[in-house]
């Protein structure tokens, strides 16, 4: 499920619709308390980094983080009983079952149930397997209207929070908008339920279930590296492949990057590379500029802060980068680059 701040306007917290801006927080004037504008009479976007360097260096907070609207994306899953009682006492056993009724062995029932909308009945604290956000759903439903500090209120919506494994404020990156969701990578949450003591869904005493008392009830996790080891690469269209990963990022660098720590800093990284390569770096009129090398097996980048031989920053361009790997081959890629100009009035 996901929810936002309905206060923020400007950045789409109001619409219920997953839309997160790329707006970290605003400029403001510190001495009035008031948003600075554009030309147009607009605030004026600030990302985390320049956010960050401003509390950091200078001690300065342009107020509390908007985070493109706070899109909380929240993962729910299925965790046993979670009633305050159960969460409570360490001796307490947990509550799984594969019925909506969550009834121990003995006939037990742990925290009763209630009905919905839809006329199913769901267990009254767990929202239990996958089911399509219905017991989230109808859960909510039973939320007291009128007063919205009440007791009562904040008790339920706890019952369904104690039941969130993962949450985050995702945003998508600043000049990238266009490729918001768009990338193939998977992320996967490999949490199914809290690290706590637990006991078997179907015994209430411990003696019924073959190693029941094995690490004081506390899950334990096995994993193995056997048949895991690196392949040598001897196929032509290997070394071809590995080559073409060699890439700078960011590609383009528009004034800032996320390697950068202050506001004097210009960072970035060309990365996947070999062991050993020698990296140089040339104007479009063939001019070398810099020449890096890497030499270790420990990291697989070099960072570039986009200065010189003289330790001079460089001009807004495109730059051309050869990465020479003996006895593996070459890569040459291009580089733009816009450098935000130095404030000084920071000092």
């Amino acid at each position: 499920m996901f929810a936002e701040n309905s206060e923020d306007v400007l950045n789409h917290g109001n619409d219920m619709i997953f839309n997160p801006t790329t707006v970290y927080a605003y400029y403001r004037d510190l001495n009035a308390d008031t948003l600075l504008l554009d030309e147009e009479g607009q605030p004026i976007p600030m990302n985390e980094g320049t956010y960050n360097s401003y509390r950091d260096v200078y001690g300065m907070t342009f107020g509390e983080p908007l985070s493109g609207g706070r899109h909380y994306v929240y993962v729910v899953g299925s965790s046993g009983n979670t009633a305050n009682t159960f969460y409570r006492f360490s001796n307490r056993k947990r509550n799984y079952n594969d019925s909506y009724q969550t009834v121990t062995a003995a006939g037990t029932t742990h925290g009763n149930t209630f009905t919905g909308s839809d006329g199913h009945t769901y267990p009254y604290y767990e929202c239990g397997p996958y089911d399509e956000c219905k017991w989230l759903s109808e859960k909510f439903k039973q939320l007291p209207t009128g007063n919205l500090t009440t007791q009562g209120r904040k008790s339920m919506k706890m019952q369904v929070f104690n039941n969130v494994m993962w949450t985050s404020i995702p945003m998508p990156t600043q000049m990238y908008e266009d490729q918001w969701l768009s990338s193939t990578a998977t992320i996967k949450l490999r949490v199914s339920r809290p690290y706590m003591r637990y006991s078997s869904r179907w015994y209430d005493d411990p003696s019924q279930s073959p190693n029941a008392n094995q690490n004081s009830g506390y899950p334990m996790y096995e994993f193995t590296t056997r048949n895991i080891a690196p392949e040598k690469v001897e196929r032509v269209e290997d070394v071809e492949n590995l080559l073409s990963e060699i890439n700078i990022v960011p590609n383009p660098y528009y004034g800032y990057s996320n390697y950068e720590h202050g506001a004097l800093e210009n960072y970035v990284r060309i990365v996947n590379l070999p062991a050993y390569c020698t990296i140089s770096i040339y104007t479009v009129n063939g001019t070398m500029i810099r020449t890096l090398t890497h030499g270790s097996d420990a990291t697989s980048f070099v960072e570039w802060d986009l200065k010189n031989h003289a330790n001079i920053p460089i001009a807004s361009g495109v730059y051309i980068i050869h990465v020479d790997a003996p006895g593996i081959g070459e890569r040459t890629l291009k580089f733009f680059c816009n450098m935000r100009p130095t404030d000084l009035n920071g000092f």
